[in-house]
């Protein structure tokens, strides 16, 4: 049950996007996906491997530079019929790769380490603040926003900014001030 409560809570954070990637790809294994909240069952494809090797031998590359793969029907109108580009984008949500540069929808993917010259990745975001950043950036889509980060640049004027927005904010705005 936590589980699923977990998912729903990025699904809808994420406007429903939320796909599982597991090594099993039997109709069981897409029920149980779905019956735990994600939209959607990916099976991990056997073209990361492929496309790891091309980009460490070649450098960055798009989905146009890989030739060889066995086109594949499309899951919806806007979907690649090239395994590896899942690949690549599967890599791209891991961390692995990132978009170095873009030219109109074509993406260029690179190594991370190699595009950002980094001896080793910084340490990645908890889940707590993935999470939190979800869930900000959810409700600054809707246009919630709190008193803080609308006075985040003011702060002598927060006071006054505070105390017409009604109960609790001048509290918080006292606050603020003696910080």
């Amino acid at each position: 049950m936590l589980l699923r409560l977990e998912v729903a809570d990025v699904t809808e954070a994420l406007n429903g996007a939320v796909i599982a990637l597991t090594g099993y790809g039997r109709p069981q294994d897409v029920q149980s996906a779905l019956v735990a909240g994600f939209t959607a069952h990916l099976p991990k494809p056997a073209d990361m491997s492929k496309v790891m090797k091309l980009i460490r031998r070649d450098g960055a590359l798009t989905i146009r530079d890989i030739e060889d793969d066995v086109l594949t029907e499309k899951a919806h109108l806007w979907a690649s019929r090239k395994p590896s580009k899942r690949a690549l984008q599967l890599m791209f949500y891991a961390g692995v790769l990132t978009i170095s540069e873009r030219i109109g929808m074509l993406k260029t993917y690179e190594l991370m380490q190699r595009h950002f010259g980094w001896d080793k990745p910084p340490k990645p975001a908890s889940a707590r603040e993935v999470y939190g950043y979800l869930l900000d950036r959810s409700l600054r889509a809707q246009g919630v926003v709190s008193l803080d980060s609308i006075c985040h640049l003011d702060a002598p004027r927060t006071a006054r900014v505070g105390s017409a927005g009604g109960a609790g904010t001048e509290e918080k705005a006292e606050m603020r001030e003696r910080r």
